[in-house]
């Protein structure tokens, strides 16, 4: 790895990294870091979005699954973590779809 900045070339060499990080290494700049880490963990690309579909939903791993929304408001997506709360509802009246989304302190 060479670091090079207006003062200086730094080169290291032989850089011994735990056994966890050999699929996530070496990054790029050109893409989100998450993105990438998530890539190296699952082995595909994470999406940044959910999709609601006719009778179909897409999660944000891009898995799809049957699902009929009604009136009333469902969890299409939770994080149950206590210090992260977000979570996506969803619903259809009348053919119009409906989404709220709730993060920390909302």
């Amino acid at each position: 790895m060479v670091i090079v900045t207006e003062e200086e070339t730094i080169k290291y060499s032989n850089i011994r990294l735990p056994s966890q990080l050999e699929n996530v290494i070496p990054l790029s700049t050109s893409e989100r870091l998450s993105s990438q880490v998530s890539t190296a963990i699952k082995g595909s690309k994470m999406t940044n979005k959910c999709l609601i579909g006719n009778d179909v939903v897409q999660t944000y791993d891009e898995k799809s699954y049957s699902y009929k929304l009604d009136d009333c408001y469902h969890v299409l997506s939770a994080d149950c973590r206590p210090s992260v709360r977000p979570s996506v509802l969803g619903k259809v009246v009348d053919g119009k779809k409906y989404v709220k989304v709730y993060v920390k302190n909302s």
